[in-house]
């Protein structure tokens, strides 16, 4: 179960990800039909981005069709928040309560609790709570959208106004979180691009040498990892892996991969 807490249209979601969603060679697909009645509010959002009628629309696709064949199923739930985690020694179900929809005053849709609530089976929960970029110091912010105003990732001193010299963002602190690795790879040539149109001069103190950093570093007593100190860790990963039968296991503690890769 893929449970949001607004509706169909106020996903985040690309309709990339959407299709891809889609199309799991391993899973159906389950939507009921009338988790896409919509609020007036909903219609609006619909008549006026493209983006967000394009996902309606496969959604819908989805509604009226089931792939058989899959062993497993994925049901999409909208309109829903989570209350509670239900069971004693381990995960038994997951308490949510139903929403609705509310416009606020600077047109934002959020939900709202009704007060009606249901369960779900469940064994594992897995929380997306999103992304919200935070303000940089000495930079301006938009606390509104959360970004950093800019244009083409050239940071610019407020919507609207004069670009900052040198200063440039790319990924979502530049455009908000959407898209996938291909939309940044765009998003961060754009950004380049604007960068060597600038045409910035270096410091006249700076040094090419390839190894200046490796020395300043090692100057500073500051740890640093080499590709071949990172292959030793991507090694023990995928043989850690290998014995699960999965492609690795991930060390997630940094004291345990510099230990590995024979920095520490």
């Amino acid at each position: 179960y893929m449970v949001g807490r607004r509706g169909p249209t106020q996903g985040k979601f690309t309709s990339q990800e959407l299709r891809e969603l889609g199309n799991l060679k391993n899973a159906s697909l389950i939507l009921d039909p009338k988790q896409l009645e919509l609020d007036h509010a909903s219609i609006q959002t619909v008549e006026r981005s493209p983006v967000a009628k394009r996902n309606f629309m496969i959604l819908k696709e989805f509604s009226t069709s089931f792939q058989k064949g899959k062993n497993r199923e994925l049901h999409m739930i909208f309109l829903a928040s989570p209350q509670k985690i239900v069971g004693t020694n381990s995960v038994e179900a997951i308490k949510l309560e139903t929403n609705r929809l509310e416009t606020s005053p600077d047109g934002y849709i959020k939900a709202i609790g009704t007060g009606k609530t249901f369960q779900l089976e469940s064994q594992m929960i897995l929380k997306s709570v999103g992304y919200k970029g935070m303000p940089l110091k000495g930079l301006p912010f938009d606390s509104k959208r959360n970004i950093i105003p800019n244009v083409k990732g050239r940071v610019i001193d407020g919507i609207g106004g004069e670009p900052l010299s040198g200063k440039y963002v790319a990924g979502w602190i530049k455009r908000g979180p959407t898209g996938v690795i291909g939309t940044n790879k765009a998003d961060a040539l754009e950004t380049v691009e604007e960068l060597l149109n600038d045409g910035l001069r270096s410091p006249s103190n700076s040094n090419t040498d390839p190894q200046a950093i490796t020395e300043l570093l090692k100057d500073k007593g500051v740890p640093y990892v080499e590709f071949h100190n990172w292959h030793k860790l991507d090694t023990f990963e995928i043989e850690l892996g290998r014995a699960e039968n999965r492609p690795r296991v991930k060390v997630t503690e940094v004291d345990q991969m510099l230990r590995i890769s024979g920095v520490k």
